[in-house]
């Protein structure tokens, strides 16, 4: 297979949702092999009920399309992001939820050379490992790619997650399109309320400004 063109990848950030499969401070290594290596990703659950969220996924189609397009990648039909039904993959030790089912469940992941950036909902930097956890409620701010292998398609490389709602318990900084949210999580604070392949050779658009 030909070397893809080196493009502008454009960055978007999700509407609010429910982040789940979240390894962050580490690369999740549980099935990590040599063709398959060990990667940061976090998925994120948007209800299509939630206004502005229809919106979101109609321009991540159109600005994935306009990627394949650059690169000459061929989308089969069946690449667009679709709500997840009942046969939809989880992970292999947990199935997704029966409540997820109908929503629009993103995946998002990237190397173990690029860790994510982690961020609280004043936009501040979240140092301490464990704080984002599945469950909990976020953004992600990601780049749109079209992959050509086995198939083709569009996948999600994750560049950072926002942490807007701790509802799981237990345990570098830049501009990643975050503005701030009130009255959301702030890290360091006491209140009760108290983040597909990316082998692709194309550039990725720093840009993630709304």
């Amino acid at each position: 297979m030909a070397a893809q063109k080196k493009v502008p990848l454009p960055c978007v950030v999700t509407p609010v949702g429910t982040l789940i499969h979240v390894w962050s401070d580490k690369p999740d290594d549980k099935f990590a092999t040599e063709t398959s290596p060990a990667k940061y990703k976090a998925s994120i659950v948007l209800d299509p009920a939630t206004p502005g969220v229809e919106e979101f996924i109609a321009d991540l189609r159109a600005k994935g399309e306009a990627v394949a397009k650059l690169l000459d990648v061929e989308l089969e039909d069946d690449y667009k992001f679709a709500k997840s039904t009942p046969k939809s993959k989880g992970t292999k030790k947990k199935p997704l939820k029966e409540e997820f089912v109908g929503m629009y469940v993103l995946e998002s992941k990237t190397g173990a050379d690029y860790p994510p950036r982690r961020k609280d909902a004043a936009n501040k930097v979240i140092e301490d490992p464990g704080v984002i956890r599945s469950g909990d409620i976020g953004r992600l701010a990601v780049s749109i790619l079209a992959y050509e292998a086995f198939g083709s398609g569009l996948s999600l490389r994750l560049n950072a997650i926002q942490l807007i709602e701790k509802r799981a318990f237990g345990g570098g900084d830049g501009d990643d399109g975050f503005d701030d949210v009130d009255g959301g999580y702030t890290h360091g604070s006491t209140s009760g309320s108290d983040t597909e392949s990316d082998d692709t050779d194309a550039d990725a658009d720093d840009n993630d400004d709304f």
